[in-house]
C-alpha cells in the first residue's frame, strides 16, 4: 500500500519541479499604449515582438503584458488602426524581471507606410527591483 501512494507523490513532485523551473528562465515586456494627443488609453492596439511570435493586445485600459519573454534585446513593433506604427528598440529583457514600455501614438487619416522609431533606455530606478545585481550584456563580456 505504500508503494501506491509514493508513486503518485513522486510523480506529482516531479511535475511541480519541472514547472517552476520552466518559468525562472524569462522576463516580461509591459506597458500601457496612449494617444499621443489627448492622453486617453487605446484599447485593442497590437504589440508585437519583431522576429518572433510573440505578443499582445491592450486592454480596455491600454495595458498590455508579454509573458515568458526570454532574456535579450528586442524590438517592439506597435499597431492601431488610425495611428501611426511606433517602433521601439532596445528593449532590454532580464530573467524575473519586468521591461516596462509605455507608449504614445501618433494619430494619422491614412498610414502611408510611417512608422516612429524610438530608442528604449534603462530607467535610472527600478521600480520592481527588491535587491542589489549587476547587469552585463554581450558587449561586456568579450
Amino acid at each position: 500500500m505504500v508503494r501506491r501512494l509514493v508513486v503518485p507523490a513522486i510523480a506529482s513532485a516531479l511535475s511541480l519541479l519541472a514547472s517552476v523551473a520552466s518559468g525562472q528562465f524569462t522576463g516580461k515586456i509591459a506597458g500601457q499604449v496612449i494617444d499621443a494627443e489627448s492622453g486617453k488609453p487605446l484599447p485593442g492596439a497590437n504589440v508585437v515582438v519583431a522576429g518572433t511570435y510573440m505578443g499582445a493586445a491592450t486592454d480596455d485600459r491600454g495595458w498590455y503584458v508579454i509573458l515568458n519573454v526570454p532574456p535579450g534585446v528586442y524590438r517592439l513593433q506597435i499597431f492601431y488602426l488610425g495611428y501611426a506604427r511606433v517602433v521601439v528598440e532596445g528593449v532590454q529583457v532580464h530573467i524575473d524581471r519586468t521591461a516596462k514600455v509605455d507608449v504614445k501614438m501618433q494619430p494619422t487619416v491614412l498610414d502611408l507606410g510611417q512608422t516612429i522609431t524610438v530608442t528604449a533606455t534603462r530607467p535610472i530606478v527600478e521600480a520592481d527591483k527588491t535587491a542589489s545585481s549587476v547587469h552585463f550584456d554581450e558587449s561586456q563580456v568579450r
